[in-house]
């Protein structure tokens, strides 16, 4: 499902967000970032419904490719995700005039107030961010607000909080269409880390309201962000590595928080590798439990596992908890239905060097299809009733530019299970999104399984 069908079908509360909403930025994939986001509510145990986050009952006020603003009673900590990329606190709004300049006394006040309210100390950083710009009307507000932020921050006293300007070329990242580019007034997380932003100074996030109320500005100042600083650091330090193709953090971050468990559920990973998925369940409060058939492999993950849990100040990992095991057989080191959650990259195919012809795909697809249908064969039964996997797919993408996906729907009937979908009123959403970095030849498709 493309995120144009949930803008168009999602039901939203007719009214302008206060204090008491919440904005979240989504990043490069929004119906992931927004999958993730349901997913942390439903996790949380955010409202008495089981099974349902505060967003699927209605409580969404505005949504767009770029993020959505709700009314959830509590903020979903982005720092803990793997695709939201900010989240933000509306603090005022302006209804916007034919020419910007007829507002520049409204802009003026709130720009007053916002850095009267905000702890911003000397000597740090500040930034501005639109989202949902449309023309050069919208753009013109920027500019205002950059204005008359740069004079209350000299009215206060604070002479010495620099201006830390949006990367026009690093942040017109390719977003979910290649043929469209995010917003051009953005400055990243990246970025926002390292000027240490949100700890020391401040961001002011310009939201125009893309559905109700279109001429709305929402203004906004930074709560959270992704923990990009974390997740670099987990990829480029842990003991133990093996290829440049092995799953990154942030992925492995937003798979765990797909399983929407809550804290303290076992999450198992039967193919785990160097550990990283293992990792991310560790650092969201789960406990992991692993396997692997190659005994470097478990080693390694056990020294990377240890080297964490130091590192974050955790309780010492019982290595035993990751294990030498072929996936084949784990019914036999299972009992019927007692995994809670399983959360797994298996293996995606031989490496490829260059993009396969048609042929070549098709070969490898056939190889892979009866690997897959062996790996959900073994691994349903231990599924509990209730419970979620959380399967990465490949997708060969070949020379003649085609993809050659595997029989997923089929593989995963054929084994007793079935494609999770989030319930928005009348609205499903298939969890089952595509992960496809510009020149990967081998795509990950992230799919929700539970039991049929």
């Amino acid at each position: 499902m493309q995120i144009e069908e949930i803008i168009e079908k999602i039901p939203l509360e007719n009214r302008i967000p206060d204090s008491s909403s919440h904005l979240y930025i989504f990043g490069r994939n929004p119906v992931l970032s927004f999958a993730e986001l349901q997913s942390l509510c439903i996790a949380g145990n955010r409202t008495k419904e089981k099974g349902k986050s505060d967003i699927q009952t209605g409580s969404c006020i505005d949504i767009s490719p770029y993020g959505c603003i709700t009314t959830a009673p509590e903020a979903i900590p982005v720092s803990q995700s793997g695709s939201l990329l900010k989240s933000a606190v509306p603090f005022s709004y302006i209804m916007k005039s034919d020419h910007p300049v007829r507002d520049k006394e409204h802009i003026i006040a709130i720009a007053d107030e916002l850095v009267r309210s905000l702890p911003v100390a000397d000597k740090c950083h500040w930034c501005i961010s639109a989202y949902n710009e449309m023309n050069e009307r919208d753009a013109e507000y920027f500019d205002l607000f950059q204005k008359a932020i740069k004079e209350a921050l000299k009215n206060q006293g604070i002479k010495k909080c620099t201006y830390v300007p949006p990367q026009e070329d690093l942040d017109r990242v390719r977003a979910y269409d290649d043929k469209k580019t995010y917003q051009g007034h953005t400055v990243l997380p990246q970025k926002i880390q390292s000027k240490k932003i949100r700890e020391e100074g401040f961001e002011c996030i310009l939201w125009h309201m893309a559905r109700q109320s279109g001429n709305t500005l929402i203004v906004a100042f930074l709560k959270d962000t992704i923990d990009v600083t974390g997740f670099e650091e987990r990829d480029t330090k842990r003991p133990y590595t093996r290829s440049k193709l092995g799953l990154g953090g942030a992925l492995a971050r937003t798979m765990v928080n797909l399983a929407g468990v809550p804290k303290g559920t076992v999450l198992y990973d039967p193919f785990c590798g160097t550990g990283i998925i293992l990792q991310e369940a560790l650092l969201s409060g789960l406990l992991p439990l692993g396997s692997d058939i190659d005994e470097s492999c478990v080693t390694g993950a056990r020294n990377n596992l240890a080297w964490i849990a130091k590192k974050e100040n955790r309780n010492r990992f019982d290595i035993q908890k990751v294990f030498s095991l072929d996936v084949t057989r784990a019914a036999t080191h299972f009992s019927p239905g007692s995994i809670p959650a399983i959360v797994t990259e298996p293996y995606l195919g031989p490496a490829l060097t260059r993009y396969p012809e048609p042929g070549e795909a098709k070969t490898i697809r056939a190889d892979l299809n009866r690997r897959y249908d062996q790996y959900l064969a073994a691994l349903s039964p231990v599924l509990a009733e209730g419970g979620k996997m959380v399967v990465i797919f490949p997708q060969i993408r070949t020379r003649d530019g085609n993809r050659h996906s595997l029989d997923i729907r089929s593989l995963v009937s054929r084994n007793g299970l079935a494609i999770y979908h989030l319930f928005i009123h009348d609205l499903r959403i298939p969890c089952c999104f595509i992960h496809a970095p510009k020149g990967q030849r081998v795509e990950r498709v992230i799919t929700v399984l539970t039991k049929a």
